[in-house]
């Protein structure tokens, strides 16, 4: 996007902040420049270009004042462009309400209205003609448009203003029970959501007046619930906390205790979580995580008891879990041999087969690197035998053709060549060509198959209105169209449409997640010719101008790494923020941005502009290439730094450090690290395929 029309639609969004053409659509399925990724020339002329022009010219005229004109010139697209009419005219009247002239407001909803258009954005325009009826002394009309509007959604950041805007009006004419209901429903299902605050304050006021309780033991458990999953851990415990003490029972109360166990766990509070654990006798999940909080806590010995008695007290392939966990604290106390016991137990009788693949994995792998590599390469192939994940497969493939290359080379060889070819963008596929490549074998073409192009269930007309949305730089009504198209999707065709519409709005995160969705199964072989256009949606080069900015001239950090961990970290949402405090595209914490922005020398750094692509490409790669440097340009070691730290990481390498790198990265002690480096590696390998070094 060009900076003219960048500033301009931030003019208008600014400014309004407070409240058929049957035509061929085949230039969507071809890539096309986005938002911050290479600009590859003029984009062909294409017949959403009008209609978009018209929109962004309208929205110059409100972004300088001019609202008369401006709304004069949406109306006149009302009438020319049909396909966006309803676009037009919930565009004035924001701008209407936005300048407290509520009755223009109200009509130009009414003259749309009158148009008998069906439109997606029905609830938008309700709520807007609610707002306004509010500002206009009506709030008979405005709870009726309030409720219409409520009627068309269910999507909870839509939801939750309008439940609030219908309990203030109930409250303010006297409506207790009405309200009561309205702010319940906030504070219990939406505590999540910026118009749930203060609604207990309210509830509180509420049950005071009306003398008597509004709020059950279950809707406490319930919105400590809602608060867990979106991620509020420490909130959730407040909420689970009063559900326990309002009497629980059953259960219910057994439920609320597994979450708050789990809340505690996350927040590393790990003497309380073992406490809340120890109260779920008789669950087996239950049990491992007490145990795991004793280990946390620095009692491996007792969570080790624990485990092991409990798995005594049930039959061999209920308790394997237990002894799995045992045998993994055991060896990570350095006490292999018990460990080896419990792990041949576990593969011997879990009637889990993950378990008994992961168990086969410790033997075999533990056997590789005392380099016993028969022994290492009977237990993974028996691995590959009874693994059902498609990874850990690949897993135990590529290391029983490396336990077995030093006695029958050829074979390792055939498998090597089968791994690269069958899975080529799979950590372990770029692994096998990577040792392929070290013997100077070349690897055998990708056995991917076209993938067919399926049903077209999207209307053109559809698709084409999306683009206008797009080159009209009308953000929220974009994602809003894109997000309903995307849940209609068909085949191939029609998802790379809608992806590339999202990679042209710059919503990267959801064109990969709507391609992983429908097609990640298919993902790890590869494209097929021609069909790149879907695994570059998955693997985009979002912000693509910032990257090449804060690479130029760094001698060992190449764009593809930034890339890749982006994807990885943050899955391209600028702003993002994690529970344990991360931001932003590259997940900086507040403390090492502040540490690097003063050795870049960025001036008047605040941590709030680490949503800000450029600023958070910009020192996010600066870190990331002092870990390269650090590390010798071990990118295996950088980006594990990156996730555990870069002391954890040189600890690692002075232990183990003079390890081939694949062995390496699977001795990586943190499970959540060695994961992420394979993921990050894996990403890595993918960019440089499909764009280059």
């Amino acid at each position: 996007m060009g900076t003219n029309r960048r500033a301009v639609a931030h003019r208008w969004k600014r400014a309004l902040r407070g409240g058929g053409l049957a035509v061929g659509v085949a230039f969507l399925a071809t890539a096309v420049p986005t938002r911050g990724e290479e600009n590859a020339g003029a984009a062909p002329a294409d017949p959403a270009a009008g209609a978009a022009r018209s929109l962004r010219g309208a929205m110059e005229l409100v972004s300088r004042g001019e609202l008369e004109a401006g709304a004069a010139a949406l109306e006149r697209i009302s009438n020319q462009h049909e396909i966006v009419s309803d676009v037009a005219a919930l565009l004035a009247a924001r701008g209407f309400v936005g300048a407290g002239r509520f009755d223009e407001a109200l009509g130009a909803l009414a003259r749309f209205q009158s148009r008998g258009v069906t439109t997606p954005f029905a609830t938008a325009l309700e709520r807007l003609r609610g707002e306004a009826a509010v500002g206009a002394g009506d709030p008979a009309a405005a709870h009726r448009a309030f409720s219409h509007a409520l009627l068309g959604t269910e999507d909870p950041a839509e939801m939750a203003p309008i439940l609030r805007s219908l309990a203030e009006l109930e409250e303010a004419a006297g409506q207790k029970e009405d309200a009561a209901g309205r702010w319940l429903r906030l504070w219990r299902d939406l505590p999540a959501q910026p118009a749930a605050r203060g609604s207990g304050e309210k509830l509180a006021a509420l049950e005071a007046t009306m003398g008597r309780t509004l709020r059950s033991a279950d809707d406490a458990r319930t919105r400590g619930d809602r608060l867990f999953e979106a991620g509020l851990r420490e909130a959730s415990l407040d909420a689970y906390a009063s559900a326990l003490a309002a009497g629980l029972d059953g259960e219910d109360r057994r439920a609320a205790l597994r979450r708050r166990g789990e809340a505690l766990f996350g927040l590393r509070r790990y003497g309380e979580a073992a406490s809340t654990f120890a109260e779920l006798a008789g669950d087996p999940e239950a049990e491992v995580f007490e145990a795991r909080s004793l280990a946390r806590s620095g009692d491996v010995e007792a969570a080790v008891s624990l485990l092991l008695s409990r798995a005594e007290q049930r039959p061999a392939g209920v308790g394997a879990g237990a002894r799995w966990y045992a045998a993994l604290l055991l060896e990570g106390e350095g006490e292999n041999e018990r460990a080896r016991s419990l792990f041949a137990s576990v593969a011997a009788e879990a009637s889990d087969p993950s378990l008994r693949a992961n168990a086969r994995w410790r033997l075999g792998f533990a056997a590789y690197r005392a380099r016993r590599f028969d022994v290492a390469r009977r237990e993974l192939e028996a691995m590959a035998a009874v693994a059902t994940e498609p990874i850990a497969k690949l897993q135990a493939r590529y290391w029983a053709a490396r336990a077995g290359e030093r006695a029958d080379l050829e074979t390792s060889l055939v498998e090597m060549q089968a791994i690269a070819s069958e899975a080529p963008f799979t950590y372990y596929g770029w692994r096998a060509s990577e040792w392929l490549a070290r013997r100077r074998s070349v690897s055998k073409a990708s056995l991917a198959a076209p993938i067919p192009p399926g049903e077209a269930r999207l209307a053109e007309r559809d698709l084409l209105r999306a683009r206008i949305l797009v080159l009209a730089d009308l953000d929220d009504l974009a994602a809003s169209e894109l997000a309903r198209l995307a849940t209609q999707v068909g085949g191939y065709a029609d998802v790379v449409r809608v992806a590339t519409l999202h990679r042209e709005a710059g919503r990267y995160d959801r064109a990969q997640q709507l391609v992983q969705k429908r097609f990640g199964d298919v993902l790890p072989r590869g494209p097929a010719p021609g069909q790149e256009a879907l695994w570059q949606a998955a693997w985009p080069r979002a912000h693509a101008d910032a990257v090449e900015r804060a690479t130029k001239g760094l001698a060992r950090l190449r764009p593809p790494l930034v890339f890749a961990l982006m994807r990885e970290e943050s899955s391209f949402r600028p702003a993002v923020r994690s529970s344990a405090g991360a931001i932003g595209l590259m997940q900086l914490m507040p403390a090492t941005a502040q540490k690097v922005a003063r050795d870049v020398g960025l001036q008047g750094f605040d941590v709030e502009r680490l949503t800000d692509p450029a600023t958070n490409i910009r020192l996010g790669t600066a870190y990331l290439d002092g870990l390269l440097g650090r590390f010798d340009g071990r990118a295996s070691a950088a980006i594990g730094g990156y996730n555990a730290g870069p002391e954890a990481v040189a600890r690692w390498l002075a232990e183990r450090g003079d390890l081939a790198d694949d062995e390496w990265v699977e001795t990586i002690p943190y499970e959540e690290t060695r994961n992420y480096v394979k993921r990050v590696e894996r990403s890595l390998h993918v960019y440089r395929s499909l764009h280059g070094r």
